[in-house]
Formats: structure tokens, sequence, C-alpha cells
């Protein structure tokens, strides 16, 4: 039997959701470096590229998101394992892609490397595997306007990837944090561009100063989602 007055007890239990939050908060480690998925950054704003690859971090993220991003890691796991039942070779997870340049260096890690898809009639080869999730809204555009159309950071991630390590196609799967719909596509892997972000990226790495501003101000509507 519960004693006491209810009203006292119901938030109480709700400081246990803050307190996990604040414990998840004060674990949060900075990467310290710009990370080779995050080259395509530079395609919209050089200067926030600067600010990484020289070692500055940006305003720490709340729980709340730092548990979504845990979520998102979940939806990867899952999704390989639903990929290999349905018959497909799935491997190279985390494998350590690397690019340098004049003594830079951009180290990433892919998702994974999947094979046996003759089977749905998309050739032999293997292809670079790229998984994403994302809230209803995100879902839509990436099912309406393509995978490509979605940003330049998650293109320019999957074709870097895919051409230093050699693959002609990419297999995308993107799934939906709401009611777990999942997208599949299929792209061809475009050196061009990925040459292209990567030079622009070793340059803005090896400049002494930022680059200039690309926001007009500070409350500029892109600037207010910019943790910089």
């Amino acid at each position: 039997m519960v004693t006491g007055n209810l009203a006292d007890i119901i938030p109480a239990a709700s400081h246990i959701g803050a307190a996990v939050d604040t414990l998840i908060e004060a674990r949060q480690k900075h990467r310290g470096y710009m990370g080779l998925s995050q080259a395509g950054i530079v395609m919209d704003c050089p200067r926030k590229a600067w600010y990484m690859a020289h070692g500055y971090h940006g305003e720490d993220f709340p729980g709340r998101v730092l548990r979504l991003f845990r979520t998102g890691n979940d939806v990867e796991d899952n999704m390989v394992l639903d990929l290999k039942d349905i018959g497909l070779h799935v491997y190279g997870e985390q494998r350590q892609v690397t690019a340098t340049q004049d003594g830079l260096q951009l180290i990433g890690h892919i998702d994974g490397i999947v094979e046996g898809l003759e089977a749905f009639e998309l050739g032999t080869q293997p292809h670079l595997l790229e998984i994403k999730s994302c809230n209803d809204k995100g879902f839509k555009k990436f099912v309406k306007d393509g995978y490509e159309a979605y940003n330049n950071s998650y293109k320019a991630q999957i074709h870097i990837y895919a051409m230093l390590l050699g693959f002609k196609r990419i297999l995308v799967a993107v799934e939906n944090k709401n009611d777990s719909r999942r997208y599949f596509e299929r792209i061809k892997t475009n050196k061009d561009f990925a040459f292209e972000v990567l030079n622009k990226c070793f340059e803005v790495m090896a400049a002494d100063d930022p680059p200039p501003r690309t926001c007009p101000r500070r409350n500029w509507y892109e600037a207010k989602f910019c943790s910089y």
C-alpha cells in the first residue's frame, strides 16, 4: 500500500529522467578533430569545418539528444541483423577509412559492406552500406527527394567512403524513428564530387585562420542550429 501524498510522489519520480540525462551529459566526450564522415560540412560552412579540424568543440549536446544518438546506433545494429537474415552478406562494420594529404589526415568508419544483392537484381558487385535514422519529417524528405538531396554532409560521406574503398555502388538504408518504416536506395559513386569535397576540406584544414563566417549574424536562421 502506498502511503503519503500522491502529488509528492509523482514529481519525485520525474527526477529520475533528469538524473539519467545529467549522467549522460557528464560522460559526453568531445572528439577534438573532424572525422571523415563530417567532411561535407565544408560545402556549407568552411568556418565550422575549420573549427572542428582545429580541435574546437561547440556547445555540449543535452542528454535527450545524446540518447537519440544512442538510438541511432541501435537502429544500425538491427538493420544489419535484418539484412543478414534475408541472406545478404554484411561485413566490415566500423572498418576504418583514412584520407591523407600533405601531412593532414581525416579518419572515419563505415557502417559496412554488403554482398549478395544479385538476389534482388542489383548486380553482383559489393556495395558500400550506409545506414541512417531520422524523424518522420526527415524520412519524408528522403522518400520525396532521394538520399543525396537530404544534405551535403550525408552526400559527401557516402561518396568519399566509396571512392576511397573502390566501390562503384552504394546501398543506403534509412529508418523512420517514429514508425519504423524503412527506405532503401542504390546510388552510383561520384568520384569527382568526392575529390572536390576532400580537396576543399584539406584546404580549410591547412589554413592558419578560420574562413569568413557564412551566417551574416548570430540570430540568422541557420546559426540557430549550429553548435558553434
